[in-house]
């Protein structure tokens, strides 16, 4: 990331003159290629540069179906699930159509984002799995472990909690196996909410620490806000530590206006509700050192 960050501008500049010069097949592939660095914290740049490519070339090309599972992941990023399913789609039916088995997984993956984030889980579990037997398939062990940290999601969404913990820690076994640093931290996260829902604050605040350290340490900042985002939760639920809570969501707020994007669904739902447990701790506490009772 450290080392696209020092040729940012180049890389503008290259897709700027591909686009003139008529280039469309390699605008689509430096674009595509890209994915990866605008998501850490570049959506808005990203989305706008992926869709003017792709509406110079209309192939039936593998660099478009890279391009197009590349907007659908932007769309989503930019909370918006229609469009992100819509491109995701998509990309399915090329990847498919071009008999591209990790393109056809990674497409149903960010298609299943889509449908979580217009709550429906069902839909999103069945292509979650689907996703993860074809990286296997393809011999993607990585983002085998991504799809199913997201069906791990699935599983906690209905309240099926021993079941997401369940893979949840095979996750970050497997993923401190190969050395998946990003990986270990997306599934200490998860276990992380997954001790919120189930009331155990204190737990929450030592996983997060965790995950703050190792999403800072790869420069990955949209992930980096919601880290913040879980441990003002965390602080708020834990109890006395309300100045903490509200720096913390401060900054995921001030990251996220750089990044420019408000972040998909789930992330502003975490966000609101560590505000919200900020604020009624805060309030309660200052009820009681007024000696006035909480209703009052």
């Amino acid at each position: 990331m450290a080392r696209l960050e020092a040729e940012h501008d180049n890389l503008r500049a290259a897709l700027d003159r591909l686009e003139t010069s008529g280039e469309s097949r390699l605008a689509l592939r430096l674009a595509g290629a890209l994915v990866a660095f605008w998501d850490a914290g570049y959506v808005a740049e990203g989305r706008h540069r992926l869709e003017r490519v792709l509406s110079g070339d209309e192939g039936s090309s593998p660099e478009r179906a890279k391009a197009l599972m590349g907007s659908a992941q932007m769309a989503r990023q930019s909370s918006d699930a229609g469009a992100a399913k819509l491109r995701a789609g998509q990309a399915l039916a090329l990847y498919r159509k071009l008999g591209d088995v990790w393109g056809t997984a990674i497409s149903m993956v960010v298609l299943g984002l889509a449908l979580a984030d217009e709550g429906e889980f069902s839909r999103a579990r069945d292509v979650f799995e689907d996703g993860a037997r074809l990286f296997r398939d393809a011999d993607d062990e990585d983002n085998a472990l991504f799809a199913t940290r997201l069906l791990a999601w699935m599983w906690q969404e209905p309240g099926e909690y021993d079941r997401a913990r369940a893979l949840l820690e095979q996750n970050l076994d497997r993923a401190r196996a190969l050395g998946n640093e990003p990986m270990e931290g997306q599934s200490l996260g998860a276990l992380a909410s997954l001790a919120l829902l189930e009331g155990r604050p204190r737990d929450a605040v030592s996983l997060l620490k965790n995950v703050l350290c190792i999403d800072r340490d790869l420069g990955m900042r949209y992930q980096t806000t919601l880290d913040l985002s879980r441990f003002a939760r965390a602080l708020a639920d834990a109890g006395g530590a309300d100045v903490d809570a509200a720096r913390l969501l401060s900054c995921a707020e001030a990251m996220l206006e750089e990044i420019g994007t408000p972040g998909p669904p789930y992330l502003r739902s975490i966000h609101e509700e560590a505000f919200g447990r900020s604020a009624c701790a805060s309030t309660r506490r200052l009820l009681r050192r007024l000696g006035r009772p909480a209703g009052s």
